[in-house]
């Protein structure tokens, strides 16, 4: 079908276009030198044949309105090109370098057919191939040898044919160049948007996850209490109903965030994050959260130099922002959580340490703390990022000050992009 009725894809469309392009110029200049040969005692029966296989190598472009497939039209090219350019060389001889133009149509090839129709490709590529070949073959030296140009005639000749495979060459490379630079452009523009769609993305999980979840989950929590305390003068059913509502808010998040995580992806530009600059960024989502458990963290033990290779905006919100807001959760009132950096050979390691009741085994904490959404978000935009994520039980002893380590660990950072 036409490209009118069944579009191709973007790509092939745009790829399409250059080929007629070419093939036109391709065309028009094989048509110039039948011009040239044609008057010259020809036998029209011999002639037009000819001549009308030189006007099908311009069959993409002068049929592209027709209901015809593409990947015909290119294919009638090629065997239009093929045939004709048997009989020219077999007509010149095999030392008039007519055989060259085999160099520009293998190109025109992998424009046609290259990631469209690999056996087509494979088939023509040969034919090329065969073509470039063509003065070894022994019925080339013998064809229309009674109306062969002299020698001394082909000498200006071949100077033409190799300026006109150079000119078609360049040509060819410059629609290639020109191709290239407007994909390049394009995906370019395709990955501004992509990360523009990806950071709204990641400010709507935030404010969902953060900003609306924690006070959903408060309120959730003060409801039951009430109803568990109620008294008579208490309207159960209306507790009821304010305890479905807040159920279905966090349902929605919930949903909101696994989507989140089936759908995790970080185009945004990545840039070193220090803990000062983390914890300047989490500031007015995380003070009213430490004021209500009069909760403060020390980060006298992290080092500005320490720093984490990530994309900021996904790190602090969805891994940094979870971690403690999962500390807290753990933590008795008036208590600290100590936020610390180390860094060696291995890489770089941020430590997050909390004053809770620590774990009971060594890999409880896989079993049981990197247990909800909220963790899951933080492993699954960490891995994103490069980042490992480790629990270790921190109280080897009553007397010990720490409860649970959580350690946010880089390898080495090489190069930064």
């Amino acid at each position: 079908m036409s490209s009118e009725e069944t579009p191709l894809p973007t790509n092939l469309k745009s790829r399409q276009e250059h080929v007629r392009r070419f093939t036109l110029v391709y065309c028009g200049v094989c048509l110039a030198f039948s011009a040239y040969f044609t008057p010259q005692g020809f036998n029209p029966a011999t002639a037009v044949p000819v001549n009308v296989l030189l006007f099908l190598i311009g069959a993409p472009y002068w049929f592209r309105n027709a209901r015809v497939s593409p990947t015909l039209l290119n294919a009638v090219s090629q065997v239009s090109n093929a045939l004709a350019f048997v009989w020219i060389c077999s007509f010149l001889g095999p030392t008039s370098h007519v055989n060259l133009v085999a160099i520009p149509q293998f190109l025109l090839v992998l424009m046609m057919f290259a990631g469209v129709n690999r056996p087509l490709s494979w088939i023509f590529g040969a034919m090329c191939i065969v073509q470039l070949t063509l003065p070894l073959f022994p019925f080339v030296d013998t064809w229309y040898l009674h109306k062969r140009m002299p020698e001394p005639a082909l000498v200006v000749l071949r100077q033409f044919f190799d300026f006109t495979v150079l000119g078609l060459s360049t040509y060819q490379f410059r629609v290639i160049a020109r191709a290239w630079r407007d994909a390049v452009a394009l995906v370019e523009e395709e990955k501004r948007k992509l990360a523009e769609e990806s950071a709204w993305r990641l400010r709507v999980l935030k404010i969902l996850g953060h900003d609306v979840k924690d006070p959903a989950n408060l309120a959730l929590q003060l409801v039951r209490r009430i109803r568990k305390e109620a008294k008579g003068s208490v309207d159960v059913e209306f507790l009821e109903q304010v305890e479905q509502s807040q159920l279905l808010v966090r349902e929605i998040i919930q949903n909101v965030e696994s989507y989140a995580l089936s759908h995790a992806e970080l185009p945004q530009e990545r840039a070193w994050c220090d803990v000062p600059g983390a914890l300047a960024r989490l500031s007015p989502w995380l003070t009213l959260r430490l004021e209500e458990r009069s909760i403060r963290i020390d980060a006298s033990g992290s080092r500005d130099e320490h720093r984490l290779w990530v994309v900021p905006e996904a790190f602090v919100f969805q891994v940094l922002a979870n971690l403690v807001a999962n500390s807290i959760r753990h933590s008795p009132s008036g208590s600290v959580l100590s936020l610390s950096t180390e860094q060696d050979q291995a890489g770089t390691r941020w430590i997050l340490r909390d004053q809770g009741p620590g774990f009971a085994e060594p890999d409880e904490a896989s079993e049981g703390e990197a247990k909800g959404m909220g963790i899951r978000i933080a492993k699954t935009f960490a891995k994103l990022q490069g980042l490992r994520i480790e629990w270790r039980n921190a109280r080897e002893s009553d007397s010990s000050p720490w409860g649970t380590e959580v350690v946010i660990a880089q390898a080495p950072i090489l190069d930064e992009f």
